[in-house]
């Protein structure tokens, strides 16, 4: 030991110097090392928080005293939609849309002075068009005279805002609508939450600052407090929802019906944690419902003072009401009818058409009227029923004088019709007395079977030498001996002038000056058409007094309609008509006919016989005689009416004979429809 420490006492002070500072060059470098590991983690977290900084969620910003930006992370340049380029320098105020303009400028002037974290809520202008709104937390420097910003938007905060805005007033608009109010109940602690709309049902003041169950017990009328309290008791108990009508008593004195809605919410084990529910004014309803027994009990009274005899039956023919005049012709009271079945009651209504109609109106959901005789009585009974959803309320009366008086009245009509008809026709003859040669021409004419009068559709032949016909046919309004004078008078004056004049449109003129001196009234309107056939040449000249267009069905398959004239006589003097020629070859035939047949309708719709059904008939009687055409243009008129013509027609075919027909499996469909100047197909009528 002794030895050791003289040699350290011999060692030079300069090995002693070399070694402290090898031990502190040692040292220095594992501080070193100690010192670049730090510095590695110190720029790992920093490029970590730049990164935080540059692509966080919020927008940074660095603003200067004056409010210049100095530095915006890439989140707040997305909220600008301009690159950091052309943010730096500006003012961040010009960003901000002028109406919180002022919420900003206020956040920047109290920044040096609170030293602490302030907010407001701004929008921001993006573009020239559209803005985001956004909250600004801002700080300012503890040194420099710097504000920091973090900016976030909070578009979807604010539409999530607007759309729970807009949802709870629509909630208060449908309770205020409904006259409705929400409650909630906490089975628990006992508090009550009302909404305002049921502070204003109960007529209560909403700024109170508790709502008890007192609250409501105060305003329960008495007489419904039991009840009330029962049906809440067993709803709670039993899990089963709360249905209750009860009145309140407001404030002002006013009485209105409740009627509260709710429902009860249990934990896992079934304990019954909270009630929640509506109660809605039903006052208006009760009210409506008193009126209706009030209605119904004055409905009584009425059906008991009413001529007509009435009562009820449920859905299994049982009566349920009878009225005074129904026991007086029933001959059985009230007290043996109600609740006993008609079919057991009148067993001899079996069968007949009072079963029949009552059992029809039940099933088909419809009323009925119907005559029928009920032997047992002796009598007709006229019979309205009406169905409802109980069964079937029936009128009836006592009708058998009324149809013995109609009987005799029909009788008399019936013997009126046949006068009326001999009187027809003596002025159209049914036998035509012109058949030229190479010609045959058929007529007819056909009164409205529901009428028996004299009608006003006639037709005539004149013989006017040189191998020329006259053809007329025409119409006069009205019936009766009026419309058969007016029909003689059209009809020898048209005969008088067609015998001095070679032209129809002359003869038509004239006709209408002579008859225009002799109309006194709108009624004495009248339609006609007048032609003359030369029988050798087939040429055809008329003049068309506003009368349903003859059609001339051509052998080439066209058809002409002759239109061309003038108006109807209506008592315009001086008128002047006009006249067309046309011509009829070997196997034409003309129809001439009235408004009978062209403005028959089809089961009382506004659908029209008219040219279409015509052409179509046309069609079918291609190659037919006269006669057969006839025939076949009224029965089809008579089939598209469902049966019955409702007015009188006259219908005169002329058909020219001789020349070969056409070949059976041509198309017929290649006829054509022809109206000077313009020819159509017939698939475009």
């Amino acid at each position: 030991m002794a030895r050791r420490v003289q040699n350290n006492a011999a060692e030079p002070d300069s090995e002693r110097v070399v070694r402290q500072m090898k031990s502190r060059q040692a040292k220095l470098e594992l501080r070193l090392d100690e010192l670049s590991r730090e510095h590695e983690r110190l720029q790992s977290v920093l490029r970590r928080y730049v990164d935080l900084y540059s692509f966080g969620p919020i927008g940074y910003f660095t603003l200067d005293g004056s409010g210049t930006i100095r530095d915006v992370n890439l989140t707040g340049c997305g909220l600008l939609g301009q690159p950091r380029s052309r943010l730096l320098g500006r003012r961040f105020r010009s960003f901000v849309t002028p109406d919180t303009q002022p919420d900003f400028l206020e956040l920047l002037s109290i920044l040096p002075r609170s030293r602490k974290k302030e907010s407001c809520e701004v929008s921001l202008r993006r573009d020239s068009e559209s803005s985001v709104p956004v909250r600004v937390q801002a700080v300012a420097s503890g040194d420099e005279d710097v504000f920091y910003l973090a900016v976030m938007d909070i578009a979807d905060r604010k539409q999530a805002e607007d759309a729970l805005k807009e949802s709870e007033a629509r909630l208060e608009l449908a309770q205020r609508c409904a006259g409705a109010g929400v409650w909630d109940w906490d089975l628990a602690t006992g508090r009550l939450n009302w909404s305002r709309e049921l502070f204003a049902l109960f007529g209560l003041d909403p700024s109170q600052d508790e709502t008890t169950f007192e609250m409501w017990d105060a305003v329960l009328h008495p007489d419904d407090k039991a009840l009330s309290y029962d049906r809440i008791e067993r709803a709670i108990e039993n899990g089963t929802p709360l249905s209750s009508d009860y009145r309140v008593v407001r404030p002002d004195g006013e009485i209105r019906w409740i009627s509260a809605l709710g429902r009860t919410t249990c934990d896992q084990s079934g304990t019954p944690l909270r009630m929640t529910g509506i109660c809605i004014d039903i006052t208006d309803r009760k009210r409506e419902q008193e009126a209706l027994v009030q209605s119904r009990e004055q409905i009584a009274r009425v059906l008991e003072s009413i001529s007509d005899a009435f009562f009820t039956l449920d859905r299994d023919w049982r009566f349920t009401y009878v009225n005074n005049e129904a026991e007086r012709i029933l001959m059985k009271s009230r007290d043996q009818l109600i609740g006993s079945s008609i079919w057991a009651e009148f067993p001899e209504a079996v069968g007949t058409a009072f079963q029949t109609n009552y059992q029809r109106s039940v099933t088909e959901r419809v009323d009925v009227q119907f005559e029928a005789y009920y032997a047992p009585f002796g009598v007709w009974f006229e019979v309205r029923a009406y169905p409802h959803q109980d069964g079937l309320s029936v009128y009836f009366r006592d009708c058998t004088d009324r149809r013995a008086a109609q009987e005799a009245s029909a009788l008399a009509s019936r013997r009126n019709a046949r006068i009326a008809n001999i009187l027809q026709q003596s002025l159209i003859s049914p036998q035509l007395p012109i058949q030229p040669k190479g010609y045959e021409i058929a007529a007819r004419y056909l009164p409205a079977l529901s009428e028996a009068e004299v009608c006003g559709d006639f037709y005539d032949l004149i013989d006017l030498g040189a191998s020329r016909i006259g053809i007329v046919i025409g119409d006069v309004v009205g019936k009766g001996l009026g419309a058969a004078a007016r029909v003689a008078a059209v009809k020898y004056t048209l005969r008088s002038y067609a015998y001095l004049n070679d032209h129809p449109s002359k003869v038509m003129e004239i006709t209408n000056s002579a008859l225009c001196k002799d109309t006194f009234a709108e009624s004495d309107m009248l339609t006609a058409f007048f032609a003359v056939l030369d029988v050798e040449t087939g040429n055809l000249t008329y003049a068309n007094a506003g009368h349903e267009p003859p059609c001339l069905r051509h052998t080439d398959r066209t058809v002409e309609l002759l239109s061309e004239g003038g108006p109807m006589f209506t008592g315009m003097d001086d008128y002047a008509y006009t006249e067309r020629t046309t011509s009829l070859r070997d196997e034409d035939v003309l129809v001439l006919l009235t408004d009978g047949i062209a403005e028959a309708r089809r089961d009382s719709l506004s659908e029209l016989f008219g040219e279409r059904e015509l052409m179509s008939c046309l069609l079918k009687l291609e190659g037919a005689s006269a006669e057969e055409t006839v025939n076949g243009v009224l029965e089809d008129a008579v089939s598209f009416a469902g049966g019955e013509l409702r007015d009188d027609v006259a219908v005169v075919v002329i058909r020219k004979t001789g020349g070969e027909k056409e070949q059976d499996g041509q198309d017929l469909f290649d006829l054509c429809f022809r109206c000077h100047p313009v020819c159509w197909p017939l698939q475009a009528i």
